[in-house]
Order: C-alpha cells, then sequence, then structure tokens
C-alpha cells in the first residue's frame, strides 16, 4: 500500500446534490440504488460487509471500540487505512492516512445557532445549542453533516432505530435532524415501512370523521404495557425484600470481623429500594385499574350502549353476527383487573344499566357458561 492515499472527495464539500446515508437494518439497507453516480453514500461502523460502494465513511467511536477485536471483528483497522474516501472520527489518527476529525464546532455553529437553553433566574446567561449540540449517534452526525454541507436531498437506508437498547435514545436526535434538514428546504426520504417521523396523530385515534376514538387494540396495548411494568416491579421488589432479609439474617448471626455499619448501610439501601418500588408498583397497579375502568366507558358523545356495541362490532371476526334476541356471537377481549385473566365482553341488543344510567358489564370465560353480572367500577 501506497504512504498516502489520494482523498477523494473533499471531507468539507460535496461533489452530488444527494446523499444516502446507510445503516444495518434490513430489508432496506438492500435497496441503495448503487449505480447512480448523482448519488454520494455515508457509510458506518463495518457496514461494508453489505454495502457495494461508498465515498465517505464514519467511525465515531473511541479507540477502545474501532480496535477491540469483539466489536469490530476482521480486518477492520486495515479496511479504515485503505478505505480513498475522507474517514470521519472524534479525533484524526495517523494510522488511518484519510481519517479526519469531525467538524463538530463548525456543525453545532451552523445547526445550534437558534437553540438556547435557559437557566433558573439568577444563575446565569442563557445557554446556546452551539456549546452543547444534540448529536446523539453517528447517525445524527452524518445527517449534521449532510446538512452543514448543504446536500439538497437526504435517504436513509437500512436505519429503524427501532429497539429498546441505546437506539431508544438515539432515535429522537435522528429525527430532530431530519425536521432541521426539511426545515431548510433539503427533501427527506426514508422508507415506508421506516418507524423515523412516523406516529398515532395524537387526539385522534383512528382519523375518524366523528373525532376521537379508541379502538380495541389500542385498549388492549396499553393494558399489556401496563401489566408488563406491573410484573417487572412485582419482580424488582420481591428481589429487594430477599436481599433485605438475607442482610438482616447476617447482622442477626453477629458474626465475628464484619463490617456490621457497612451491613447496615446496605439493609437501608434495600429499605429505601423496597419503599420506592412499593410507591411505584402502587402506581402502576393504579394506572392499570383507570385503563380498564374507562375502557368499559363511553367515547365523548356516545351513548353507553351504542359505545359498547360499536367496540363489539369493530372486533368481530368476518363470520361474527346479531341475533335478533340474546347476546352477540362476538367476543371482544378485555382485562379483568380482580383475576389478572381474560374475560369477555358480551352485548346484548338490550343492555342492562344501572339507575345512574351506567352500563353493566356481563362477563363470562365463555359463551357456553353462565353470565355473572356486575356493574363497571368506578
Amino acid at each position: 500500500m501506497e504512504d498516502e492515499l489520494k482523498m477523494h472527495p473533499s471531507p468539507f464539500e460535496r461533489t452530488a446534490d444527494r446523499v444516502a446515508i446507510v445503516g444495518f437494518c434490513q430489508p432496506h439497507r438492500d435497496w441503495v440504488p448503487y449505480d447512480e453516480p448523482d448519488l454520494e453514500i455515508f457509510g458506518l461502523n463495518r457496514g461494508y460487509i453489505f454495502q457495494h460502494r461508498a465515498d465517505r465513511w464514519f467511525e465515531m467511536h473511541g479507540e477502545h471500540i474501532y480496535r477491540w477485536e469483539t466489536r469490530r471483528p476482521g480486518n477492520h483497522m486495515i479496511w479504515l487505512e485503505r478505505f480513498p474516501g475522507p474517514v470521519y472520527m472524534h479525533q484524526a489518527v495517523p494510522e488511518i492516512p484519510n481519517s479526519v476529525t469531525y467538524p463538530l464546532q463548525e456543525v453545532a455553529d451552523d445547526l445550534g445557532s437558534h437553540v438556547y437553553r435557559f437557566l433558573a433566574p439568577g444563575k446565569g446567561q442563557d445557554l446556546s445549542g452551539r456549546g452543547r449540540p444534540y448529536l446523539t449517534s453517528t447517525i445524527a452526525q452524518q445527517i449534521a453533516l449532510a446538512i452543514h454541507l448543504e446536500y439538497r436531498e437526504i435517504r436513509l437506508y437500512g436505519i429503524d432505530l427501532n429497539t429498546s437498547s441505546e437506539y431508544a435514545w438515539q432515535k429522537p436526535g435522528v429525527e430532530y435532524m431530519l425536521g432541521v434538514a426539511a426545515g431548510r428546504g433539503i427533501s427527506v426520504y426514508v422508507p415506508d415501512e421506516c418507524p423515523l417521523l412516523a406516529g398515532e396523530i395524537y387526539g385522534r385515534g383512528y382519523m375518524r370523521p366523528e373525532g376521537e376514538h379508541v379502538g380495541p387494540e389500542q385498549w388492549m396495548e396499553r393494558i399489556n404495557a401496563l401489566k408488563a411494568q406491573q410484573a417487572k416491579l412485582e419482580r424488582n421488589l420481591n428481589e429487594s425484600i430477599g436481599g433485605r432479609r438475607s442482610i438482616e439474617w447476617v447482622i442477626a448471626q453477629m458474626v465475628p470481623g464484619l463490617d456490621h455499619e457497612a451491613m447496615d448501610q446496605r439493609r437501608q439501601s434495600f429499605d429505601g429500594a423496597v419503599q420506592q418500588l412499593k410507591g411505584q408498583l402502587l402506581q402502576c397497579v393504579g394506572a392499570l385499574q383507570e385503563v380498564i375502568y374507562w375502557a368499559h366507558q363511553t367515547p365523548a358523545g356516545q351513548d353507553p350502549r351504542e359505545a359498547l356495541a360499536q367496540l363489539i362490532v369493530e372486533a368481530a371476526p368476518p363470520n361474527g353476527h346479531i341475533q335478533d334476541e340474546g347476546p352477540m356471537e362476538v367476543e371482544a377481549t378485555l382485562m379483568d383487573v380482580a383475576s389478572g385473566s381474560n374475560t369477555w365482553l358480551i352485548a346484548h341488543n338490550d343492555m342492562p344499566m344501572t339507575p345512574g344510567g351506567r352500563p353493566i358489564r356481563e362477563t363470562t370465560s365463555g359463551l357456553a357458561s353462565p353470565l355473572i353480572q356486575e356493574v363497571v367500577p368506578v
């Protein structure tokens, strides 16, 4: 290999109007139109294992990562050394001839000039976004550089950030940068199935003409999420209680040589954790009960009988039908807090009501079982 590589393109000048930023998510990481000559391509990390070409590369991790065989297996350093385009890093290193120090301050001055963080009264001047750029991932740094270099079109491929790990806190920064790009008139393209820049419109439910409506799927999604949170809190609480009991047992044995002061501090930390988890668990259970309560109530502007009948009809299978008398042959699952098991909400043509006008819920574990009436709890 030659002692010096000729870098192309220039690290701080674009050579095309369009750029594709490529991540690792399938299937759309494979949709990149590599044969389009007017499209620059940004790669990152070990994306070269599947990318056909790239014009610029990003290795925005510390030396402990990009030299670590477990995280960068194979000939990662050799590949970076031989890459003919700019290799953006937090700090250029001699071992990678085309490495370029990422222009963080220039990007921050460009993109953060209208963002401020204000302090409490009397605590000092407002802080400019130039000093604290919102760049929480390599993807965000790539988009920021693309904005700074004034590309006219930014396309994302193989980028979902759709997990609960580190991507959970990286996703907002990427969406913010895409918003900045769109606000500057740059065309932004993401795959239709990509979760970035997508979500339900708040307050409109299923976008019905009559307005707000929450469907069975939304109720169950919320209920299941709260039940999962409840199970996690119960598990953590039991672990903390078990830890506290073990510490108390060891202290009670009066074992010579133990640091009883440290043991007591440990016991107090368990006490604090137990109290905190108990509070969080009560809040979670309260939220679950409240969601279930409202799942049985009336959407705004609807008669209770109409609301509950509508809930059943919308959950109906294709062969579901309403009989002239008796219960509908349609079932919609809702959650029973007392037993923790699924029950069935059965709608009648003439649904019974309390004297106060609230619907009476009838539950059964199946249509063949006897029905048990119970008033929807307040």
